[in-house]
C-alpha cells in the first residue's frame, strides 16, 4: 500500500471509530441510572421496547463500522466486492475465509520513551462468536415480522444488565485494540481515546515485531 493509499486507509479507519464512539456514548445515556453502579449523567424514559431497540440499532451499527474497519484495516486483499456489502456478518465471514486473524484484538498499551509495549487482553471483550450473535440478535429485535410482532403483545421486560454487559465487551474489544495484516508483517494500531489527542481517537500502522 502506497503512503497516499495508506493515510487515507488510517484516515477512514479514524473516522470510523469515532463514530462507534458516539454510538456507545447515545446506548450510555440510556443505562445511566438504570443500571447499579452506572453513574447517572442523563436521564431517559420512554416505552421499554423503544428503548431496546434503540440501544441494539446502535449495537447493529457498530457491528457495521467494525466489520468495515476490518475491510479498511486489510487493503492489500481483494476486498473491493465487500466495499459493497452492508451485511456484518456476511463481511466477517468472507474475510475469515482470506485471513483468519482478520478481527481486531484488544491489547494494553504501555507507552515509555517512546516505545509501546502491547500486553494481550485475555477476557471481558466482545468475540468474534459473541461479534457474530449480536448481529443477528439486534436484527431480530429490530425487523419487524408476523413472529416477532406476536412477542409484542406481552408485556416486555427489558435486560439493562444484559445491555451494559454488551457494552462493556465492545469497549473492552475497542478501546485499544490491533489488526494484523494477512501476513502479520504488520499491524493496525489503534485507541479510541488519547489524553494528548484531545480525547480523539489514534491510529497508526506498525511493523510487527520480528520473531528473534
Amino acid at each position: 500500500m502506497t503512503a497516499p493509499k495508506q493515510q487515507q486507509a488510517l484516515d477512514f479507519y479514524r473516522a470510523l471509530m469515532e463514530e462507534i464512539k458516539l454510538r456507545i456514548a447515545a446506548v450510555e445515556s440510556v443505562l445511566c441510572g438504570r443500571v447499579e453502579g452506572f453513574a447517572t449523567r442523563i436521564k431517559v424514559d420512554a416505552f421499554p421496547p423503544f428503548l431496546r431497540e434503540f440501544c441494539f440499532f446502535h449495537f447493529r451499527a457498530i457491528c457495521e463500522l467494525v466489520a468495515c474497519a476490518c475491510v479498511v484495516a486489510h487493503g492489500t486483499l481483494p476486498v473491493v466486492k465487500l466495499k459493497k456489502e452492508y451485511r456484518a456478518d456476511r463481511i466477517v465471514n468472507t474475510l475469515e475465509k482470506m485471513h483468519a486473524n482478520f478481527y481486531p484484538k484488544p491489547v494494553k498499551m504501555t507507552i515509555t520513551s517512546g516505545h509501546v509495549h502491547l500486553d494481550d487482553v485475555t477476557e471481558g471483550f466482545l468475540t468474534k462468536k459473541e461479534f457474530l450473535d449480536l448481529c443477528h440478535k439486534s436484527g431480530s429485535y429490530l425487523h419487524r415480522s408476523f413472529r416477532n410482532l406476536e412477542k409484542t403483545k406481552q408485556p416486555v421486560e427489558v435486560d439493562y444488565k444484559e445491555i451494559h454487559g454488551i457494552l462493556k465487551r465492545v469497549v473492552t474489544l475497542l478501546s485499544q485494540h490491533i489488526i494484523f495484516s494477512h501476513d502479520r508483517s504488520h499491524y493496525v494500531l489503534c485507541a479510541l481515546s488519547v489524553a494528548d489527542a484531545g480525547g480523539n481517537v489514534r491510529v497508526s500502522f506498525a511493523e510487527a515485531p520480528r520473531a528473534t
